[in-house]
């Protein structure tokens, strides 16, 4: 496998040999930020006599191209390339014209011009030599993230993960420099410690900047179409994480924006305690317009359990959850919204952050619900499967949920882990495929559920009422040690290894 050094010297022969030869005078480098444009151009310049090149470098606020190149030239009017860095910090208005005049006097000074960008402008460049810079492999990665760390980390998981994350020359260098100040080894850090280390180096004023933008993007599910006098541009045309074209704005990477978007939410629900009316109103003005995506919910349980210390912010948000829940709040919607959507993002963010809470004070939070909850509960739940499709799972786990009502929900592939379910009601709910591990499901009513390949591992079943439930041949070990005392065992279904049915746990 080649080296990243070995493959940036075949990229800068390739420079120098456009610069030698007769049939182009436009070279374009293409790259997505961080991957190692500037560092390949620097390159080429220190291998050659420095009163060849003019460098003009666009991301540190240069705007007058034109001026620039004309002031370096009349100081070095031997010059035969310029290369300017950074076409993309340029506004979107300035380009068209910036590139006329530069045609114009690359024709007057006979001189060879090599541009970097972030992308295509397809109108103007169609005649212009093109050079793209591909995103590193996964061994190239793992051997670069060797040499800048001097580390012989084995290929694992953990690593992996973050070079699925961190794939460019630049991302790596930050991840490397962000564990160092974090003071953990690069097995031991997380995506999320990680990518708070590299925005904790935004003033607020620009975080917000950037919060906005990424909330807008999850809103509409595109890109954020600025105005063309916007003075933001400007502002955020100087951002690696940004991608600005024709006035549209989007996050380079994947995760900055999430993390950015966590972080607004973060800021407008949670960051602050809210008495219950306040923080309902806020709820549905962040969620009401669009699915939200999960990776983006889980930075916001991030945040809340790194940047929230408060057990008075901790009840407060277990009380307004509850309150919520009891008095309908997630089905007495606010006018003109989609319904379905609507329900399924305040409920799944609800739920999953009352249940990160719940393992944070171990358990100790029991909600409530009087009947009118009970109902919307099992509701929400049914609801939240018609939009999502199963894809996703809702965490219910450390949760008492004794006495509570769940008939025919959808519940497959849920996480009960050591809940506390006795006398809860399953009647004909769909129970496959969860997690029930040290739950308690003593004097449960399992009538007529589906427990076919649900984590049943050291689960508490005595007393059970078992008529009709369809179990495994794996999960008799479960039943048996509660053989005595299962209501209705007569009646229990057996799905057998060999396609038979069984009616015993003889």
């Amino acid at each position: 496998m080649r080296s990243l050094s070995k493959q940036f010297k075949e990229l800068a022969c390739r420079i120098e040999d456009f610069i030698y030869r007769y049939q182009s005078n436009t070279l374009i480098i293409l790259g997505e930020a961080g991957i190692g444009k500037t560092t390949l151009v620097k390159m080429v310049i220190k291998a050659k006599d420095s009163k060849d090149i003019l460098y003009i470098n666009l991301l540190k606020y240069c705007r007058n191209v034109l001026d620039e190149m004309q002031n370096e030239y009349e100081i070095n009017n031997s010059a035969k390339v310029v290369i300017i860095d950074g076409w993309d910090a340029l506004i979107p208005e300035d380009r068209f014209s910036t590139w006329r005049q530069l045609v114009d006097w690359q024709n007057r000074h006979g001189i060879k011009v090599i541009i970097t960008s972030r992308y295509m402008e397809g109108d103007i460049w169609k005649n212009a030599e093109v050079l793209k810079i591909n995103p590193l492999s996964q061994n190239e990665a793992f051997h670069f993230l060797q040499s800048m760390s001097n580390s012989n980390f084995t290929n694992n998981e953990a690593i992996i993960s973050l070079i699925n994350i961190f794939n460019t020359p630049f991302m790596l260098k930050l991840l490397v420099r962000a564990t160092s100040q974090l003071g953990i080894p690069l097995e031991e850090a997380t995506r999320e410690n990680v990518l708070l280390s590299f925005i904790s180096r935004y003033s607020e004023e620009e975080s917000s900047v950037l919060e906005s933008i990424a909330f807008e993007m999850m809103q509409k599910n595109e890109m954020v179409i600025m105005p063309t006098d916007s003075s933001y541009l400007k502002y955020l045309s100087v951002y690696k994480e940004l991608i600005i074209e024709e006035g549209r704005v989007s996050f380079q990477h994947k995760s900055f924006y999430e993390i950015f978007a966590a972080r607004y939410i973060f800021r407008k629900i949670f960051k602050e305690v809210k008495e219950t009316e306040k923080f309902g109103i806020a709820m549905w003005d962040v969620f009401a317009n669009n699915i939200c995506p999960i990776n983006i919910l889980n930075y916001v349980k991030f945040f809340i359990k790194h940047q929230i210390n408060s057990n008075i912010f901790l009840e407060q948000l277990n009380y307004n959850f509850n309150y919520m829940f009891e008095r309908g709040m997630l089905l007495n919607l606010p006018r003109d919204i989609d319904v379905f959507k609507a329900i399924s993002n305040v409920f799944y963010v609800i739920w999953h952050i009352t249940s990160y809470v719940n393992r944070i004070c171990y358990g100790t939070f029991k909600p409530e619900f009087s009947k009118c909850g009970e109902t919307n509960f099992a509701c929400l739940i049914n609801v939240f499967n018609k939009i999502y499709f199963s894809e996703v799972y809702l965490d219910f786990s450390y949760t008492d949920f004794s006495n509570i009502k769940l008939w025919r929900c959808n519940l497959a592939n849920m996480n009960f882990k050591n809940s506390k379910l006795y006398h809860a009601n399953f009647l004909g709910s769909r129970l496959d495929g969860g997690d029930f591990q040290k739950a308690d499901l003593s004097n449960s009513i399992l009538i007529g559920t589906d427990l076919r390949n649900a984590n049943l591992k050291d689960t508490i079943l005595t007393g059970a009422n078992v008529a009709q439930c369809m179990i495994s041949e794996n999960s008799l070990k479960y039943f048996q040690p509660y053989k005595a005392t299962l209501r209705h065992i007569e009646k229990l279904i057996i799905f057998m290894e060999d396609g038979t049915i069984k009616y015993s746990l003889d």
